[in-house]
């Protein structure tokens, strides 16, 4: 934050200087957030005001903030200044809408400063009314009322009333910039009823018929995935995928807003193919051009800047680690697929993609064949709306092995920790522990469980129960070694020393070359022993 406003003082003398300042801050920060919004907002601004504007330039800008973080300060001022450029380009529609965005925002916004924003509702009613005539007021932006309204239902799973929304939306307003979204999450609403056919041909219609756009290349990312992660068709994913990146490098200049996340999402997915076509190389490729197109999340500590999950997948490949064990892969090749999919998706950080293919491996794809069967509808409106379904082919059961569904609940164990669900992880992790207590994870899990009750629930009973069940149970492994160390740091915890020395002592006799060996010598045992001392004394 320091850094964007020392920079912003050299304004406008150095202009060049400073918008080069911000495109780096911009590179280092997680798009999305507020600083990334007040960022891409004075970009937006400088390439307004230097001495040749680049309005298309600073309208991309905008529009990137309206569509990552349509709230807040930085988002109110990016749809008065998008009004203004379309004032300036004769677009009295756009204009129009863009004020009733702003308008909007202030109206829903409660945690808004108005006085701050140095602007009020009648000031930008008094704007829009200077447009002169136009569509009735009342309509101005349903458009957009309608998108929202259909994309809130799709989201939160109600596909039947999206789809009604959705079919309103284009019979009311087929020339809307809200078209293209809404023909992608009309197919969308059609995968998640069980049209799994239906869907694909929508799609299919729709890169068709859409000639330019980020919504063709998104259709043709939704193809690529429905054909791999349903059908298992590596070759036809990998078809619509090289169509959507032929797309791409012509639109890099585009000014239509969101295409930085499709070229993302286009050149994530190729390096995933590549990956699971056994091509390493090409992998590494494709991912580093993902994170140089949307710069992958990473944080910073005392110790400095840690590395985001694009880039540790990257250094693993590298390597030539594994993201998949070998007993997840020598099971059913359709279910070691889904979880190959789920391990990448959650390697990069995509937890909303990862998780649904772990849970399709638990439940044995139980919800998408019950889908499936009821994909008639109800009867009710949206149900009716829905066109007719195409002959369905046989749905395929995962049928995965003890292994795969133990994986599966361990890495859903891990997404619920990222998350800091910590009592669903520690339920996730000991399901693994007791129900699966052969499989290669069983210890990993019973230790993960162990750290969250003693460090985050503050549970050393509990605790101590899952790391004495490592020791006893999975001696010769590795985690054991970590487990054995930590029974005698909650034993020290507990104030009970004779049985934390107890338990060092033990520890250096079984695992004497323990990478904890040297710790525990030097530092936790003296400790211990010390405090047995002073109780004495």
């Amino acid at each position: 934050m320091a850094d964007f406003y020392s920079a912003k003082r050299l304004l406008p003398a150095q202009r060049e200087t400073v918008v080069k300042r911000w495109k780096g801050l911009l590179g280092e920060e997680q798009p999305g957030t507020e600083l990334w919004a007040l960022i891409t907002l004075a970009i937006g601004d400088s390439q307004r005001q230097q001495d040749q504007p680049d309005t298309d330039a600073a309208l991309l800008a905008y529009q990137e903030i309206l569509t990552r973080r349509p709230q807040g300060l930085p988002a109110l001022r990016a749809a008065i200044a998008s009004a203004e450029v379309f004032v300036a380009k004769g677009d009295a529609a756009q204009a129009a809408k863009a004020y009733q965005w702003a308008l909007d925002l202030l109206e829903r916004d409660h945690y808004l400063d108005v006085a701050k924003a140095g602007i009020s509702a009648e000031a930008l009613k008094q704007r829009m009314t200077s447009l002169g005539p136009r569509q009735d007021k009342a309509k101005i932006g349903e458009d957009i009322t309608l998108f929202r309204r259909a994309e809130e239902f799709r989201l939160n799973g109600d596909w039947l009333a999206a789809i009604r929304v959705y079919h309103e939306l284009m019979q009311k307003f087929p020339a809307s910039d809200t078209i293209p979204p809404a023909t992608w999450g009309f197919g969308d609403c059609l995968l998640t009823a069980g049209r799994l056919e239906n869907a694909l041909q929508y799609w299919g219609d729709f890169v068709v018929a859409d000639p330019a756009g980020p919504w063709r290349a998104q259709a043709m990312i939704s193809l690529s995935d429905v054909l791999l992660e349903r059908r298992f068709d590596l070759v036809a994913a990998k078809t619509f995928i090289d169509k959507a990146a032929a797309l791409y490098p012509a639109s890099l200049n585009s000014q239509v807003a969101g295409w930085a996340d499709m070229g993302y999402a286009i050149q994530q997915r190729q390096g995933l193919l590549a990956y699971i076509d056994n091509r390493p190389a090409d992998a590494i490729a494709w991912f580093a051009k993902a994170a140089q197109c949307n710069p992958p999340r990473s944080y910073r500590t005392a110790n400095g800047s840690v590395p985001g999950g694009l880039d540790q997948l990257i250094d693993r490949i590298r390597r030539g680690d594994s993201l998949t064990p070998p007993a997840v892969r020598a099971g059913r090749s359709e279910t070691a697929l889904i979880l190959l999919l789920a391990d990448i998706h959650q390697a990069v950080d995509d937890l909303p993609k990862a998780e649904p293919l772990y849970q399709r491996v638990i439940e044995n794809d139980r919800s998408w064949i019950e889908r499936v069967a009821n994909s008639t509808g109800d009867g009710s409106i949206g149900s009716r709306l829905l066109p007719p379904q195409l002959p369905r082919q046989p749905v395929p059961r995962l049928n995965p092995t003890p292994a795969q569904i133990a994986w599966a609940n361990y890495q859903k164990a891990r997404i619920a920790h990222t998350r800091f669900e910590f009592n669903k992880a520690i339920s996730a992790y000991l399901l693994v522990a007791d129900d699966y207590k052969d499989s290669p994870w069983a210890d990993a899990a019973l230790v993960r469980a162990g750290i969250l009750y003693f460090s985050n629930r503050r549970k050393p009973g509990e605790a101590l129960t899952c790391f004495t069940r490592v020791v006893e149970n999975y001696p010769r492994g590795e985690e054991a070694q970590r487990a054995g160390m930590y029974v005698g740091i909650i034993y020290a915890w507990g104030k009970n020393h004779a049985k934390a020395k107890a338990a060092y002592l033990d520890y250096l006799k079984k695992y004497p070359q323990s990478p904890y060996a040297k710790a525990i010598a030097e530092d936790l045992l003296p400790r211990t022993e010390a405090q047995l001392t002073a109780a004495k004394q």
